[in-house]
This record gives C-alpha cells, structure tokens and sequence, in this order.
C-alpha cells in the first residue's frame, strides 16, 4: 500500500484543451483527506481468488475503456471479449463490489487482508 496525503488538485482538462472529450471537464478544484491505496493493479488471479474465497457474487455489465462509455450487459470481468491471462489487471469487477472492498498481497503474493 501507498499513502496519498492530504491535498488539492485541479482536476479535469481545460474546455479550450486540443482533443479534449466532454467528460474530461469542467475544471473543478478537488480536495482530497489522506488514504491508502493498492501500489499495483490488482491482477485477475487475485481477483480469483477474492470472489472464491468470499462467495463474493458478481454481475454482469461494465464499460472498461473510453471507447466502450456505455454498460454492456453482457460484458463481465470473466467475458470482456478479449484474451487475458491471470497476471492481467482485473478489468471489470472490482469497482462493482457492494461497499467497500480492497485486496492487501504481501510481498510473496500471499493475501493478508480483505477489508469490506
């Protein structure tokens, strides 16, 4: 884990920025309180093993990429439509937790925590 420290930023691109997409803006100043986070993506064997490990159910429907903004129903992190091995980043599932849900590694790779 990584420790993100208190702060601003500005966040978004500006209007008048060359090939910028509607959804980049507006502008707006964005303040942060300190938190942890992951300091590698999480890949899809660990994902794997959280969904077995905790019955976690999962569902369909995700739009991974900014060519693909809209839901597809029957896009998953299991059938995204194109070939991923486990050491993959998951790409749709973890941001579809019910609550809260992150995944701690230690170094050898074994999980030390889920925390809900």
């Amino acid at each position: 884990m990584v420790v993100i420290p208190a702060g601003n930023f500005l966040m978004g691109a500006p209007a008048d920025e060359s090939g910028r997409n509607e959804i980049e803006g507006p502008q707006r100043r964005v303040t942060i309180a300190q938190f942890s986070a992951g300091k590698f993506d999480i890949t899809l064997a660990q994902w794997k093993a959280f969904v077995k490990d905790t019955n976690r159910k999962t569902v369909g429907g995700c739009a991974w990429a900014p060519s693909n903004q809209d839901l597809n129903p029957d896009a998953s992190w299991e059938k995204l439509g194109f070939p991923q091995d486990d050491t993959h980043p998951v790409v749709c599932g973890v941001g579809r937790c019910s609550g809260l849900c992150s995944l701690a590694f230690g170094q050898d790779g074994k999980k030390i925590s889920i925390v809900e």
